[in-house]
């Protein structure tokens, strides 16, 4: 996946999504049925309304963000057998 960065960041520039949609031969959006579906909840993240944020602050939230998704993944990955996985945030 990194050897694409160039072209997902072109990509960006146009706000289309670089995705590889994995799935059924005949209709990529639905999940495989021989791999599981997992999804875990966390505590909502309670971010202020800032209607013209500085660069310092989207750094700031987005950086907190990522910080409880993480800590989040780490804390179920366990559960469903990735007890060594770690997760990458682009």
């Amino acid at each position: 996946p990194q050897g694409l960065t160039s072209l997902r960041t072109w990509l960006a520039e146009f706000n289309v999504p670089a995705i590889v949609p994995l799935g059924r031969w005949f209709f990529p959006p639905l999940p495989r049925r021989d791999l599981g579906l997992y999804f875990v909840v966390g505590k909502p993240l309670v971010l202020p309304k800032i209607a013209d944020p500085s660069p310092q602050q989207l750094e700031e939230y987005h950086a907190k963000y990522v910080q409880a998704l993480v800590s989040l993944f780490d804390r179920n990955k366990g559960y469903f057998g990735y007890e060594h996985a770690q997760l990458t945030v682009m």
